[in-house]
């Protein structure tokens, strides 16, 4: 799948698309990796007085299980037979239950992870939505995870699945990058730690909304120690606590981070010691 969705989603597809979509500017999507900090990116956002968070909505998920009846073809290759009309009605069809849960809203965060395999779908049938994707530290981000014991995430509960998805999402991220330039907030965590206010601020002008209205007064001048939202530093570069037990991750990780190469096959869930 991951391979499939951006031999589809070519810039060409968005050129003869361009004008599809609901100007909806209500979605804000934040995306990634989970444990790479949307949540925090969530609570700073809906300190807005007109933001509200949806959690992780399911409305984008439902729009993509009932594509293949609607267009009369697999995901994602039947999006080639996407209609301007079809677009708009999907467009609808995520924003409107949004605003009927949130009527009194000027933007509703969905921090869905797995969406960020969907931003093409996104940028179609919803062009004016926010994207705000987070990343942090890989080995950081694999190894929270891995000890959060995901029950619906079942490649986290062995390292070198771990790797290997963190591998396919890599890549797809890239690929957004190249054929989107420019359309997305990236948000990464270690930054927003050092510097929660200059952060937090950047998100907000990306997302539309007024930054004084939101933080009571925090402007360029107050310090870190006034943001209203608890910070853990504590949990940045927690992987070199487990570091004798992640070479095999590392070594997946880092051949993901090389321009143009592929991902490696050969390290089984065998070759990873547990942490």
């Amino acid at each position: 799948m991951f391979g499939r969705i951006p031999a589809t989603f070519q810039e060409s597809l968005f050129a003869e698309k361009r004008d599809f979509g609901l100007a909806d500017e209500t979605p804000i999507f934040v995306l990634g990796m989970p444990r790479s900090g949307k949540t925090l990116v969530e609570r700073i956002l809906c300190r807005h007085p007109l933001v509200r968070g949806a959690g992780e909505a399911h409305e984008l998920s439902r729009i993509v299980a009932r594509l293949p009846r609607r267009l009369g073809g697999a995901f994602p290759e039947a999006v080639a037979k996407l209609t301007a009309a079809q677009a708009l009605e999907l467009g609808k069809e995520y924003a409107e239950p949004l605003r009927r849960r949130f009527p009194e809203a000027m933007r509703v965060v969905d921090t869905k992870p797995a969406n960020f395999a969907l931003i093409g779908l996104i940028r179609l049938i919803l062009p004016r939505a926010r994207i705000v994707h987070c990343t942090r530290d890989a080995l950081d981000n694999c190894l929270f995870c891995y000890f959060e014991n995901f029950n619906t995430q079942p490649y986290s509960t062995d390292l070198a699945d771990l790797g290997h998805y963190y591998a396919q999402y890599r890549r797809i991220m890239d690929h957004w990058r190249a054929v989107l330039p420019g359309q997305l907030c990236e948000v990464k965590y270690e930054d927003l730690i050092a510097d929660p206010i200059r952060e937090s601020r950047r998100i907000y002008e990306f997302c539309g909304l007024g930054w004084d209205v939101a933080f009571a007064g925090l402007n360029e001048t107050s310090g870190a120690e006034q943001f209203p939202i608890t910070l853990r530093r504590d949990e940045i570069g927690r992987w070199r606590r487990y570091e004798r037990h992640l070479e095999p991750l590392r070594r997946i990780i880092e051949t993901a981070e090389r321009p143009g190469t592929a991902c490696p096959t050969a390290v089984t869930a065998a070759d990873v010691s547990p942490a």
